[in-house]
Parts: C-alpha cells; sequence; structure tokens
C-alpha cells in the first residue's frame, strides 16, 4: 500500500512540473507550488516549506527548489 502511494505521489509531482512551459524558471515560489499539488491531491499536509505528507506521513512528497530536478522514491 505505501509503494503504490508512494509511487502515485511521484507521477504526480512529475506531472505537475512536465505540463509547466518549458521556459519556466525557479521563479515560481514554493507556496505556489505547494498549493498545486495540494490542490491536485487532497487530504495532504504542508509540514515544511517545501513538503507535503499524506496518511499520517508515510507518504512524503519534497520539492526541489529547482523545477527541473528529476523525482527519486525510496523504499521503506
Amino acid at each position: 500500500m505505501k509503494i503504490t502511494a508512494l509511487i502515485t505521489t511521484a507521477i504526480i509531482a512529475l506531472s505537475i512540473f512536465a505540463a509547466a512551459p518549458a521556459t519556466a524558471k525557479t521563479t515560481d515560489s514554493m507556496d505556489e507550488r505547494i498549493a498545486a499539488v495540494l490542490d491536485e491531491r487532497l487530504g495532504g499536509t504542508r509540514t515544511g516549506w517545501n513538503e507535503v505528507t499524506w496518511d499520517g506521513g508515510d507518504v512524503v512528497l519534497t520539492l526541489s527548489a529547482f523545477t527541473d530536478a528529476a523525482a527519486k522514491a525510496v523504499g521503506g
């Protein structure tokens, strides 16, 4: 269950950034990026300046300050 949620979160995070225009820069505020994630996937809680968690912390999304960073999943 945790792996499925982690993979789903990674896919969502990547799709949000893949939809951005090629000219996107790091000027988008982290608040706007976090808001976009929370709008897409309900039930998340912002737990840091660049972090959203779901399922009581079992699923964690950490956004990079750079929009061209790749997502990486770790198993637990």
